[in-house]
């Protein structure tokens, strides 16, 4: 017969395990192998991600992810199992609906067997959106860096960087090299007689007509 004492710390825990399931930020879960079949299952799956997508514990105990989730995700998710009931700690990311999400495992030992897998995976989605738009900017700041602001041809900078590069590579590989050098005639004339914006205009019209006319193979720059 269970003491008070024993019946009321019984209690206590599971208040304190309810609690601290209900108030995680991240998910957890357990999954195990079902004797019948070998197969991959949940024992527990608890947090936000399990809650907003409507596969708790109570809904996916003795499930498999295939049973659950279909086919395709199954093919995903498995190895990394497999991995973890190899003793292996590993993690993987991948899309749920609008959520992206990382998925954490390892493996859970006892008398030197592991018997089970304890997972957590969290909502990344922000962070990639964050990252994403991190990488955006970099590729516009690095495009920047190397482009004329008003042709929108490679600078002198990045002309020379290109330019070395071809010129290793033809005496490497003995293929012939060409740089033509173009040059507007009176073109001082053209800014003072119709001012600067008309001049911008000519360098940019010039520009779009080379960019129109060069092979796939060479580059323009504005010196």
């Amino acid at each position: 017969m269970q003491s008070t004492e024993s019946f009321y710390t019984t209690r206590l825990i599971n208040e304190n395990y309810h609690f601290t399931v209900k108030h995680i930020t991240s998910n957890i879960f357990r999954i195990g192998i079902r004797k019948t079949d070998g197969e991959f299952v949940y024992l527990m799956n608890e947090g936000p991600i399990s809650r907003k997508f409507g596969v708790t514990t109570e809904i996916v105990y003795n499930k498999s992810v295939k049973e659950i989730y279909g086919t395709e995700m199954d093919s995903i998710i498995k190895p990394y199992f497999k991995k973890a009931f190899n003793g292996e700690v590993c993690n993987y990311e991948m899309n749920f609906g609008d959520v992206i999400f990382e998925t954490f495992l390892s493996p859970v030992e006892k008398n030197g067997e592991i018997i089970e897998i304890a997972g957590s995976s969290i909502d990344i989605t922000e962070k990639k959106k964050y990252q994403k738009k991190i990488e955006e900017m970099n590729l516009e700041l690095k495009k920047t860096i190397m482009t004329d602001s008003l042709t929108k041809l490679y600078n002198r900078r990045r002309f020379d960087e290109i330019l070395s590069e071809q010129l290793s590579l033809a005496s490497e590989k003995k293929l012939p090299f060409v740089i033509i050098i173009g040059d507007i005639d009176n073109f001082k004339r053209i800014n003072d007689e119709f001012g600067h914006l008309t001049g911008d205009k000519v360098l940019i019209e010039l520009s779009n007509l080379l960019k129109q006319n060069i092979p796939s193979s060479g580059f323009l720059a504005r010196w």
